[in-house]
């Protein structure tokens, strides 16, 4: 369906990194799917990369006996381990995201999260005071398309 509309689907995982990564950067009517441990370390600014689709906050399972004895510590010490470790990690997380879309003065885009905790959970609000001075928009997918179909319009 998307690709009735003109775009090239490239997929994390179909072919090497960077090889992957150098298409998608010389095609700007592309959409690249991949996780979040593909944007560490790339580079890819101006039009080709235009928007970010964050599905889910970048919370990690904690599954590593570092991040379980470091939780454990933080409640034994009776602090709270989700606000005090996991929700600032994963706020870094976020921030680095974010970061992939502008990465000069001359870069612009729209970043769109999935995730309704940004705007329903109390600690999604860290998540957005984090971010740089930008435009936030909340409300139905019409409402979000639409402000974002103007954004890019006055782009033009």
């Amino acid at each position: 369906a998307i690709e009735k509309l003109g775009y090239n689907l490239y997929k994390q995982g179909n072919e090497n990194r960077h090889r992957l990564l150098e298409r998608f950067r010389a095609d700007i009517s592309s959409v690249l799917f991949a996780t979040d441990s593909f944007w560490e370390g790339v580079d890819v600014h101006g039009e080709s990369l235009e928007s970010i689709i964050i599905t889910k906050l970048p919370f990690k399972v904690p599954g590593e006996p570092v991040i379980e004895a470091r939780i454990e510590a933080i409640e034994q010490d009776g602090g709270n381990a989700f606000l005090e470790y996991t929700v600032p990690k994963a706020v870094i997380k976020f921030r680095q995201g974010f970061g992939r879309l502008i990465r000069r003065k001359t870069d612009r885009g729209s970043i769109l999260i999935l995730d309704n905790r940004v705007v329903y959970k109390k600690y999604g609000k860290i998540f957005l005071d984090s971010l740089p001075d930008c435009n936030i928009v909340t409300g139905s997918s019409s409402e979000i398309f639409q402000a974002m179909g103007e954004f890019f319009i006055k782009k033009r």
